[in-house]
């Protein structure tokens, strides 16, 4: 691939060379058919990932599209394993316990009281604060691809939020009598943007707001 690089950025192949390249990889079809940018409409050409674009008989992309197909299709085999879904979960915990860390909150050590897991028991000036760390992945295409189908999978996001707080203050003696405190507080970090009303779910790329809306609410 590399002597096919013009300027160290742009990348252009005949339609038989890309064949040839192809052919020599050994790509499946479905990779073959992902590399090419074959939309319908504006919303299917500006949301895909396909890195190559036809340009009279020849295919182009550059160095960057390449790199973001490559990443995206890492992620979409990857996020189909189980191992790796638990595995950045944990990840994913980790980057908030730092977070909160950085702002402050001393975090415990606890995951467990009896036979009730927790996911992060941070306290601060007195009070246990009880964050669920929810991985729920959020493909920001569907707003435009089919925005219905999108409001139905967030409001579906919404709701289970909303019930895994309730749940979570149904057992929120454990942390009270496992700690000595006498007041909680529980709240959702999502790793993705959810559209919601509820202040007690925020979404990973806002944490640096998390201690005001904490302490406030």
């Amino acid at each position: 691939m590399i002597p096919l690089v013009v300027d160290e950025y742009f990348v252009r192949l005949t339609a038989r060379g890309f064949d040839e390249l192809c052919s020599d990889q050994e790509l499946p079809d479905a990779i073959k058919k992902a590399l090419i940018v074959d939309g319908a409409d504006y919303v299917e050409n500006t949301s895909t990932y396909a890195p190559f674009t036809r340009v009279g008989g020849d295919l182009v992309t550059s160095i960057t599209l390449l790199s973001r197909f490559a990443n995206h299709w890492k992620n979409v085999c990857l996020n189909r394993v189980r191992r790796y879904q638990i595995r950045s979960g944990f990840i994913f915990e980790n980057s908030v316990k730092a977070a909160l860390r950085a702002h402050g909150f001393h975090v415990t050590e606890i995951k467990r009281v009896g036979r009730a897991e927790f996911d992060v028991v941070a306290t601060l000036d007195g009070v246990i604060y009880n964050v669920q760390c929810k991985n729920n992945l959020v493909d920001l295409n569907r707003i435009e691809a089919d925005v219905r189908r999108f409001f139905r999978y967030n409001r579906s996001l919404d709701e289970a939020y909303r019930k895994a707080l309730e749940k979570e203050r149904g057992r929120e003696h454990l942390l009270l009598a496992e700690l000595g405190l006498t007041a909680i507080k529980h709240f959702v970090v999502s790793r993705f943007p959810v559209a919601t009303k509820n202040p007690r779910v925020l979404a990973y790329g806002e944490i640096s707001r998390f201690r005001a809306v904490a302490v406030s609410a």
